[in-house]
């Protein structure tokens, strides 16, 4: 089910949209006018348009009916949206499409019905510039990074062909000779990609992920650019190259705002103890790159919370100000600190965790997803998904879901998971 919110009053609206099965994350277009949800029970990419605000249906050019929904063969691990929402791509790391290789990117186009596949073993996440013509899949359990690109065009016997494209592998070196990179990736999950896509910063999870060190890999993406500006297409298109890499103490997630040369990079710091029963317990940390200095740098690691964010690019949100950082896996003792912490990058400080005297609250349960208010509408709020349960806070901080708003107000119908910002005129 998805709710829909008015971000002026946070009233619920009694219209809702059905997209069936368990609903479990949401990916958008940049321009806020289209949105592709996952329910995870049935394996289904429903696209929302939010001119109509139901499941969009399309009709193919050969007169069939083409629902706006595509069915994957396994878990999606990961998805992304082009601009104006012509396709959607995922990664399934249980499907085969290739033999001998088990783990796939699908393309699915909503305007056709066509789809593309590309076996990638064990593909499990995606991440896809601003302009769709290049994305980063990363593997399970492996130091993999492999660039694949669409094309509009017939290129080659090797890779597959459908009306709607062409996608081409290639995987990057697992080592370099640039600075600081022996190693080049150490279990990478994400990327992010510069406003003009020229450079992608890719992460690497390290030790909380069995992998050897935490790390950002700076990639200058021009000559895959370049090879794709070529009448017709260099294929298989010109590897990145591999610039720098820069240690850090945990990467799950990262953000660079807009308007900022500031990358944040949030993850799992671990720290184990040695002997006959060796435990190991893991720090939420933030670092942050000032991505115009040369060569890049990271500050020093600054502690959050008792955990680090999962792998879902929404819990990382600037707010002009501040940075707000959710967390899962730190359900914590009654007054301990909570999933929520807000970062000034002004004091390079965090200035506050949330927390609860008494019993145990959704205010100290996982924080799946979170939306500012701001350029949409003016209102200095904070939509923020924590223990399942819609909460809305102020740029101080304050919740205000209980102390300014009626609580039955956001009572939404089953366990939030997601919230995002859209334009339906």
């Amino acid at each position: 089910m998805l709710n829909i919110v008015d971000a002026d009053t946070d009233q619920i609206s009694l219209h809702t949209v059905v997209v069936g099965g368990t609903p479990t994350f949401m990916v958008q277009t940049a321009d806020q006018t289209a949105e592709v949800v996952y329910d995870s029970t049935n394996n289904v990419l429903s696209l929302i348009d939010n001119s109509t605000e139901t499941v969009e249906t399309t009709t193919s050019s050969g007169g069939s009916a083409v629902g706006g929904k595509a069915a994957l063969a396994g878990t999606v691990q990961s998805a992304a949206l082009v601009p104006g929402a012509t396709m959607v791509y995922a990664a399934v790391p249980t499907a085969s499409v290739a033999s001998n290789i088990t783990g796939t990117v699908y393309g699915v186009s909503f305007p056709t019905g066509g789809i593309l596949s590309v076996g990638i073993q064990g593909a499990r996440y995606l991440s896809m510039d601003h302009n769709a013509m290049n994305m980063l899949v990363f593997s399970q359990n492996s130091d993999t990074v492999t660039l694949l690109t669409s094309y509009t065009a017939a290129s080659s016997a090797e890779t597959l062909i459908s009306s709607t494209g062409t996608l081409t592998p290639q995987p990057l070196p697992s080592s370099s000779s640039a600075p600081n990179c022996s190693t080049t990736f150490s279990r990478p999950v994400a990327a992010v990609f510069s406003s003009d896509d020229k450079t992608a910063y890719v992460l690497s999870s390290g030790p909380a992920n069995s992998g050897t060190q935490a790390m950002v890999t700076v990639l200058d993406m021009a000559p895959s650019l370049n090879s794709e500006q070529l009448s017709p297409p260099q294929v298989p298109p010109a590897l990145p190259n591999i610039v720098q890499c820069i240690n850090v103490s945990g990467a799950n997630v990262g953000l660079l705002p807009p308007t900022s040369t500031q990358l944040y990079v949030a993850g799992a710091a671990i720290t184990c103890t040695t002997g006959a029963t060796p435990t190991c317990q893991q720090q939420g940390v933030l670092t942050v790159i000032n991505t115009s200095a040369s060569p890049l740098t990271a500050s020093s690691p600054v502690q959050f919370g008792p955990s680090a964010p999962n792998l879902l690019p929404g819990v990382l949100t600037f707010d002009g100000t501040n940075l707000w950082i959710g967390s899962t896996g730190c359900q914590v003792s009654a007054g301990a600190a909570g999933c929520l912490s807000l970062y000034s990058p002004a004091s390079s400080q965090i200035l506050a965790t949330n927390s609860l005297p008494g019993v145990l609250t959704d205010l100290t349960d996982d924080v799946t997803g979170m939306v500012w208010l701001q350029p949409f509408n003016k209102r200095n709020i904070m939509y923020v998904i924590e223990g399942g349960a819609l909460q809305v806070y102020d740029n101080y901080f304050n919740n205000l879901t209980t102390t300014v708003l009626n609580q039955t107000d956001l009572d939404i119908v089953g366990q939030a998971v997601d919230a995002m910002a859209v334009k339906n005129n």
